[in-house]
């Protein structure tokens, strides 16, 4: 009996050593398989990279032939097979994890999941990867902007990267990623002093809900609520006014706009606003009193579109109000060097400084005019 015992104690020690093993075991596999992973991952990458040497040195022999890359496989000497076990054809193959597409001068491989890809280059046989921040791309040179450009990705101005996902962008750029709104998108709701960057939005749905922000090239503040983005400095963004003075007081600077919306049914959209050089308050929608009252700096330019549009502007040299709607531009302050482009009836109208000019069809008859030549929409 003791015997059978001891046997019993000896089975049930046995048993519970080998399940504290194999959880153990099991723990231990879990945390090594984000380093398993990577590694799985760069041998897959390793395959792309052979094979892409193989397809560049055919493009190679191609090229001395016909002077000129292809933008066919079947045209190349070539023995590789895709994942269906097919001789590659066309511009596009599936080989392992990626897509491989032929460019102008050199190929693409986005990964299935589109969180990197890789580009090779056929004359430099040099090999690049994107974004930098991506664990696969550390030690491998990063994508030019052409390059980019061309297999239709994001560029980021900011950091000078290029993206395959908004989402990596945007987190890259210090912004969130918001997955609460029915929306999702990159950025801020009624956050005041914020920067925004490119693919960035700050959406304005409270009065003065996103004020004095920084707008940067290829981001937006939504003006839903009154005084939304008021203050707000655009470097190349654009403030859309959405409701009534949602976009008040926008300083607007080089490649940046102030755009009244077309649904806009309101009164005021960038009232106010300063235009620096390069910067445009565009005035659209059904409103009345789009861009009014806006100081327009040398090389900036009010443009009214709609009714009543860029009243009582302020024109200094080399400033522009562009009436292009019926009672836009009136009532205006001209200084020396400004002007003033009448396209409508009953527009242009208000004081003209000394060196001050109107150009148009339709100026007012007392008004300068400017000598350009009649075809001439700017001079």
């Amino acid at each position: 009996m003791r015997e059978q015992n001891s046997e019993v104690s000896l089975l049930s020690f046995f048993i519970k050593k080998q399940f504290i093993t194999t959880v153990v075991v099991i723990a231990a596999l879990f945390l090594l398989y984000p380093v398993f992973g990577k590694v799985i991952e760069r041998m897959r990458l390793s395959s792309l990279y052979n094979k892409m040497q193989k397809i560049a040195t055919a493009q190679i022999n191609y090229e001395i032939g016909h002077s000129t890359f292809t933008d066919d496989f079947r045209n190349l000497d070539l023995k590789i097979k895709d994942n269906n076990d097919q001789y590659l054809s066309g511009e596009e193959a599936r080989l392992g994890n990626f897509i491989v597409n032929m460019g102008t001068k050199g190929l693409f491989g986005v990964h299935n999941k589109r969180d990197y890809f890789v580009y090779y280059d056929y004359r430099n046989s040099s090999f690049h990867c994107a974004p930098s921040e991506h664990h696969i791309c550390k030690n491998i040179a990063p994508i030019s902007k052409e390059i980019c450009e061309e297999a239709n990705m994001l560029w980021s101005t900011k950091n000078n990267n290029c993206y395959t996902r908004e989402k990596d962008m945007c987190l890259a750029l210090s912004m969130p990623w918001d997955t609460k709104s029915e929306n999702i998108f990159c950025g801020y709701t009624n956050l005041q002093n914020m920067e925004i960057y490119q693919g960035g939005t700050c959406i304005g749905s409270m009065p003065s809900g996103c004020q004095n922000s920084v707008v940067y090239g290829g981001a937006t503040c939504e003006g839903k609520g009154s005084f939304a983005c008021v203050g707000s400095d655009l470097r190349g963004g654009t403030c859309i006014a959405e409701t009534d003075t949602a976009c008040h007081s926008v300083q607007i600077h080089s490649g940046a706009y102030c755009i009244v919306s077309e649904d806009y049914l309101g009164s005021y959209g960038c009232q106010n606003t300063i235009i620096n050089k390069g910067g445009t308050c565009l005035a659209s929608g059904s409103g009345n009193l789009g861009c009014h009252k806006p100081l327009i700096n040398n090389g900036g330019i009010c443009m009214g579109n709609t009714l009543q549009s860029c009243n009582n502007a302020t024109v200094l040299f080399g400033g522009i109000c562009e009436a292009n709607a019926l009672g836009a531009c009136q009532e205006i302050t001209v200084k020396n060097g400004g002007r003033c482009i009448a396209n409508m009836e009953k527009t242009c109208t208000g004081s003209y400084d000394k060196g001050a000019c109107c150009h148009g069809d339709y100026c007012p008859e007392d008004s300068p005019k400017c000598n350009c030549p009649g075809f001439a929409k700017v001079c």
